[in-house]
């Protein structure tokens, strides 16, 4: 025999799982990265490139901590392209130059589905911290100019967490997910 109480909450068991299925498929759905090239440029046969010149657009903070960041998303660009067969040129004829910014602002965490996408940006922090403080998100984005001309070649953005405690690893993966389909085929 059911009683009333045991039907209302096998209800709303069943209403839990049905509306976190719809929101965790609703953040499977979004792509974090979005990339764009030049479809005229034969990526197969350049594989030299160097760093542009003009110092990275990065947020505002200590000069430790801009120079800090700068080093971490400049490592991690230069591992993944070196795992790609890419070769830096410093003082030869590159064929791409490469250049990055970072553009960073406060993020509310409000929802489950707020804490959803801070994790998937590489957030660490648990969800009561998230809840408490939010986050700042930052959008990186990578690109690839023709040395002469600065034509853009490439271009790709992704989502990060910017963690204050100098953690390295979401800009790693942000930056692992924003060269994962370069050069394009």
């Amino acid at each position: 025999m059911f009683r009333m109480g045991d039907v209302a909450m096998r209800w709303l068991a069943q209403g839990a799982v049905v509306l976190a299925a719809v929101g965790l498929a609703g953040c499977a759905a979004k792509s974090r990265v979005r990339s764009e090239y030049d479809r005229s440029f034969d990526f197969a046969h350049h594989h030299a490139y160097d760093w542009d010149s003009a110092p990275p657009e990065l947020p505002p903070g200590s000069e430790k901590e801009r120079q800090g960041l700068a080093a971490n998303i400049h490592a991690a660009i230069a591992a993944e392209l070196a795992a790609k067969g890419y070769q830096q040129l410093p003082n030869g004829q590159p064929d791409m130059l490469v250049r990055y910014r970072l553009r960073v602002k406060e993020v509310a965490v409000n929802t489950f589905q707020d804490y959803y996408e801070y994790f998937q940006a590489g957030g660490a922090e648990g969800p009561q911290e998230a809840y408490a403080f939010g986050y700042l998100q930052g959008t990186l984005i990578v690109e690839f100019v023709e040395p002469s001309s600065q034509r853009l070649l490439w271009r790709s953005a992704v989502f990060v967490a910017v963690e204050p405690k100098g953690q390295t690893a979401s800009i790693q993966e942000g930056v692992r997910q924003l060269l994962e389909h370069f050069p394009p085929m």
